[in-house]
């Protein structure tokens, strides 16, 4: 398949630092990274010839997305793709301009995400329209309940009553936050470890991402086309699919998912595999990674599924600081969910691809991995139900 297709690139990029609010018109508020993207390598909105627009449908009132976005871009006479798919939407989006490059159909595509909430941000009533309305919702289980049984069957599965590891990622993600300009983090003070080991609801809070408002774009291109702009990289894509309903996630007859479970993301596992596949690399080859962490435990599924280590393992990784600031698997230098900001569809993916970007050109300061020429970006949506593994690479 891959021999089929040409390369894909990815030259330029620019995203929103995540707020709690933004009072824009959510239409300007989307184009704005657009622009700057393109402005920063030469490029007009007219130069590109196909869009790809993730949004997140429960806080975006219009239904049509594609002609609106289009207007907002400038009057666009050109295909305007609006993508769905909760948190692991712009790795949809992505997925989706990967394959008009790489089809030889296009020669320069912006991918764009985004996802505004409000000051109310009904998260927890949203379910009703945004998830499993036909089964769990129905039985009184919301987004939030999710969340706590699949955290409850984690620490109940492998034990994790000492909070110590928790307390020791969540401080990674921060360190690293305070170090990076785009991370909502950045300049508030730095918690202590007291506090992030903490019990009770003040010590989750401090483990926990909160929702944040952010937009972010990718201006993508052919190889050929890449080699005009300065320092592309490489980009591949793959993505995985579950059965959205919470029982589903138990031992699904399906070989992919058979052997799986709400502490398991198998969706992630055929991403992983699917990405490194196109890119022709493994896991061993991966400088650097960024994963989806809403919590630590997430983050400790998502490697397991990458195929880094099993989750027993990566506790003691983690203790002993191999995933933070000079460890053999640096992960979420950009600050994480918990220190950079949790935007659903708006950056859970794109912003992780930014990150990365900036990581193979040595651009990141005091958070840089040494030398890294391999990254990865990971991201979940709709309880792990929808998975997104990209792969970045140096280039020419």
């Amino acid at each position: 398949m891959k021999d089929t297709k040409r390369k894909v690139t990815i030259i330029g990029s620019a995203m929103t630092r995540p707020a709690s609010y933004d009072p824009r018109d959510y239409r300007q508020y989307a184009a704005e990274p657009v622009f700057r993207a393109l402005e920063e390598i030469g490029l007009k909105p007219r130069d590109v010839q196909v869009f790809s627009v993730a949004y997140n449908e429960r806080t975006i009132p219009d239904a049509a997305i594609s002609p609106l976005m289009a207007d907002a871009l400038g009057g666009l006479n050109a295909p305007v793709i609006p993508v769905s798919s909760a948190c692991a939407g712009g790795g949809v989006a992505a997925f989706t301009m990967h394959n008009f490059i790489a089809s030889g159909q296009y020669e320069i595509g912006v991918c764009l995400s985004f996802s505004q909430t409000d000051l109310y941000y009904p998260m927890d009533t949203a379910s009703a329209s945004g998830n499993f309305t036909d089964i769990d919702y129905s039985l009184g289980i919301t987004h939030f309940h999710y969340s706590y049984l699949r955290e409850v069957f984690f620490q109940e599965k492998y034990g994790t009553t000492d909070l110590h590891v928790d307390a020791k990622w969540a401080y990674q993600d921060h360190w690293y936050a305070r170090r990076n300009p785009e991370a909502i983090r950045y300049g508030s003070p730095m918690p202590n470890e007291e506090a992030l080991y903490a019990g009770g609801i003040q010590g989750i809070r401090t483990r926990s991402a909160a929702g944040r408002s952010q937009a972010c774009a990718l201006v993508f291109a052919s190889e050929n086309i890449a080699r005009q702009f300065d320092k592309p990289v490489y980009f591949d894509v793959g993505l995985g699919n579950r059965h959205a309903y919470m029982g589903s996630h138990f031992n699904y007859p399906h070989p992919d998912h058979e052997q799986s479970d709400i502490s398991r993301q198998s969706g992630t596992k055929v991403a992983a595999r699917r990405a490194m596949e196109l890119a022709e690399v493994t896991v061993d080859d991966i400088d650097v990674f960024q994963v989806h962490d809403l919590t630590p435990s997430d983050g400790y599924m998502q490697l397991e599924a990458i195929g880094v280590a099993p989750v027993e393992e990566l506790f003691g990784l983690v203790l002993d600081g191999q995933t933070g600031p000079g460890g053999k698997i640096p992960t979420n230098t950009d600050g994480g969910a918990l220190g950079f900001g949790h935007s659903s569809v708006g950056g859970d993916f794109h912003s992780k691809v930014i990150e990365n970007i900036h990581q193979v050109r040595g651009e990141c300061g005091e958070r840089q991995v040494p030398n890294a020429k391999v990254a990865l970006a990971q991201a979940y949506g709709t309880h792990q139900s929808v998975d997104a593994v990209g792969i970045i690479r140096r280039c020419f």
